[in-house]
Parts: C-alpha cells; sequence; structure tokens
C-alpha cells in the first residue's frame, strides 16, 4: 500500500478517532488504525469492541492495498510534520514508512489478515433450541472491583439457545436468545457448535420503569445473513483466511494428537503475531509442561490384543498347512471303496514297516506287500499297471 495526503486532511481524520482507540490495551489491534486504500481515498478505521468509527480522507493512492499503524505513535508524528504533503508506505514485514518532505520515520505495523477471524453461518439453517454461545467483555465483568488486569482482555462466554425469531421496526431479520448477556456483550458474535457465527448481539430487554434492569433471556442479535448482506459491495472478504487462524489450529491439532514439541512451536509462532492472547498463553505453558514433564502412556492394551491375535492366527494357519501338506494326497476307506465299486480296481500297496507289520500281522485283501525298506534300497522290483490308482495303507 502506498499513498500521499495532505497533512491538514490526514490530521483531521486522525483526531476523529483518538476517542475511539483503546490506550490501555493488552488486544494489539484495538490500539490500531486499519488504513485501506482503494480507488481515490483512504479509509481509515478504529474499534474498542463497543464502537466503530470509519472516515474517509482524500488522497493520491499510488497502490491499493491495507494495512495498521499504532493509532497514538502515528498520530503523534503526524502532528510534528510540516504543513506539507504527506507520503506513507507500507514496507517489507509490515513495517510504514512516513515521509514529508525531508522528515522520515518509521512505525511497527501488523497486518490486517494476521487477526482471528470467525466463518459465518447461514442464519436460515438455525432453528428454535439450537445451542449458541455469546462471546464478548461485558461491562459487569471489566469493571468488577475484584478482578485483576486480565478480566478486560480474556473474553467471557454465555451459554443458551435460540428461543425465537422476530423483527425490529424496519423489519430487519433478529435471533432471540436465552443466552445471557449485559452492557457490553453489545456487538459480540454469536457461535453455533461448530464455532460458525449465526448471529450479532445487538441488545437486550429492560424492565419497565425508570431505572429498568436487564430482563434475562429476552436477548436479540442481527442474524449472520444480515451482515453478509451489510459488508456485500465493500472490501470485506467474507472468505478471505488468517494466517492466525491457520497457524493456531495447527498447534491445537497438533497438541490433542499429542505432539507436544509441534504445538509449542506453533503456539510460539501465533504469541508472534498476537502477543499477550490469553488462550495462546495458556496452551503455550500446557505444551511446554507436556515437552518436560510428559504425561505417563498407559498400557497398550489394544496393540498387544491385536498382536496376540495375529500371532494365534498365525501359529493356527502353520499347523493348518503342514496338515495339509501331510494330508493333501491321503486317502480314507471309504474312498478305497467308493474306487472299487467305480470298477476301477485300485493296486493297494501294504507299505508298513516291518515292525508294526510284524507286530500287527492283519492283511488287506487284495494288497502287496511292499516294506518301505524295499523301496529305500531299490531292491523292490515291483512292477505296476499304471493304468489303475495307486493306492499305499501305512501307519
Amino acid at each position: 500500500m502506498e499513498f500521499s495526503a495532505k497533512k491538514a486532511d490526514l490530521l483531521r481524520e486522525l483526531n476523529l478517532t483518538q476517542g475511539v482507540v483503546e490506550k490501555k490495551t493488552t488486544i494489539p489491534i484495538l490500539s490500531n488504525l486499519l488504513l485501506e486504500c482503494e480507488g481515490s481515498v483512504l479509509r481509515v478505521s478504529a474499534t474498542d469492541l463497543e464502537l466503530g468509527f470509519r472516515c474517509v480522507c482524500p488522497a493520491k493512492i499510488k497502490k491499493e492495498g491495507a494495512g495498521t499503524v499504532p493509532a497514538k505513535r502515528f498520530l503523534e508524528i503526524i502532528r510534528s510534520l510540516p504543513d506539507a504533503d504527506v507520503h506513507l508506505k507500507i514496507l517489507e514485514n509490515h513495517w510504514v514508512q512516513v515521509n514529508c518532505e525531508r522528515t522520515s520515520f518509521k512505525l511497527v505495523g501488523m497486518a490486517k489478515d494476521n487477526f482471528p477471524a470467525l466463518p459465518l453461518a447461514d442464519s436460515k439453517t438455525v432453528q428454535i433450541g439450537d445451542p449458541v454461545h455469546i462471546i464478548g467483555f461485558p461491562g459487569v465483568v471489566l469493571s468488577h472491583e475484584l478482578l485483576n488486569q486480565s478480566a478486560t482482555v480474556e473474553a467471557s462466554v454465555t451459554n443458551g439457545a435460540i428461543s425465537g425469531f422476530k423483527q425490529d421496526k424496519n423489519n430487519n431479520p433478529l435471533i432471540q436468545t436465552d443466552a445471557p448477556a449485559a452492557w457490553g456483550n453489545s456487538g459480540g458474535p454469536a457461535v453455533d457448535e461448530k464455532g460458525t457465527v449465526v448471529g450479532v448481539l445487538t441488545f437486550v430487554s429492560l424492565a419497565p420503569g425508570p431505572e429498568g434492569s436487564i430482563v434475562q433471556g429476552f436477548n436479540f442479535m442481527i442474524a449472520s445473513n444480515a451482515v453478509k448482506t451489510f459488508v456485500a459491495g465493500t472490501p470485506v472478504d467474507l472468505t478471505a483466511s488468517s494466517k492466525f487462524n491457520e497457524i493456531w489450529f495447527a498447534g491445537l491439532r497438533a497438541f490433542f494428537g499429542e505432539d507436544w514439541k509441534g504445538a509449542a512451536r506453533r503456539f510460539e509462532d501465533a504469541e508472534k503475531i498476537l502477543p499477550n492472547q490469553p488462550d495462546v498463553k495458556r496452551m503455550l505453558g500446557e505444551a511446554r509442561d507436556k515437552v518436560k514433564n510428559p504425561p505417563p502412556r498407559p498400557f497398550p492394551w489394544f496393540w498387544v490384543a491385536i498382536g496376540v491375535t495375529f500371532l494365534s492366527a498365525g501359529g493356527y494357519g502353520t499347523q493348518f498347512l503342514i496338515r495339509w501338506q501331510k494330508n493333501r494326497y491321503r486317502v480314507g476307506p471309504s474312498e478305497v471303496v467308493k474306487l472299487i465299486e467305480e470298477g476301477k480296481h485300485p493296486i493297494i500297496l501294504d507299505t508298513r514297516k516291518a515292525a508294526s507289520y510284524e507286530a500287527m500281522p492283519i492283511k488287506i485283501p487284495g494288497s502287496v506287500r511292499l516294506a518301505p525298506e524295499e523301496l529305500e534300497s531299490g531292491a523292490s522290483g515291483l512292477e505296476l499297471d499304471t493304468t489303475r490308482p495307486v493306492v499305499a495303507y501305512c501307519t
């Protein structure tokens, strides 16, 4: 991004943003201004999560783009410059260079694509009773006298369900929810079980009377589809990816996959992109602790059972194969009888060893006595009819 603008024009718009920009915050983006160059104008945006502000400054655009700069420091620099044209350029690694005549400054900027992004759901598909979670910074927590400063940077989450569908006085669609909300929740996303935004909390209900308190259970959200319609035709890209999201979810996958070292590396990268985020610091601490003190792994009974099953199957398979090899040519007495009945007249050889034959000299009718010793010596001199089946009987 690169542009030139008159100091007076730029200073006028920057002064308007100072009431919106957070001066004391650990969320970096809230202390930054978003600068966007498109066509012949420079858009300057700021927010404190409750109030948003956008203004337009005339400028000569040399290169379209967007980036963020520290609001307070940028205003101080512009005030100190001489009354002339101010030239601003985004350099590598999101550094911002500001030139005016012989004066030059460099600021550490931040890429807008580095910040977390939540996808928008199709609000037409939600139904009464669907769970919903409202994320925000309610004033009752931020100003609580018993909580420390960390409460101002860590979002509160309230849970409930969708309880109805209404329309405001301008006939815009609204989603009613019974999830608790309070002052400061306005503008916070309401997400479903998948983490997609179904609506943006807009207003709550008050009891009758001049000092009516908030009536919980009757809070209203702008539907996500209305948000899509609102940003249509603007430079906002609802399909754009977030570098922080990619690294953060990669770290979570590694962490729950028990890759503690990989998770720690990714959480460290996320910490560099967005420093001091409570969730990032908490997960980084847990990952580092598990690297130093890995949890004991349970005995792998499942894999042991699988191994025993395979070994048993292999043993039984081997025994079956051995028996099959031994018995693949074996025939039973019934099969011999069948051969005789079919008229094939098998030749039956009595090949019992001599010791077995002498111990039990039972003779098979029509058989030919042939000792195994005679076969080994090759001295049998037996001639067989090769056209008839041969059956050997042994012990």
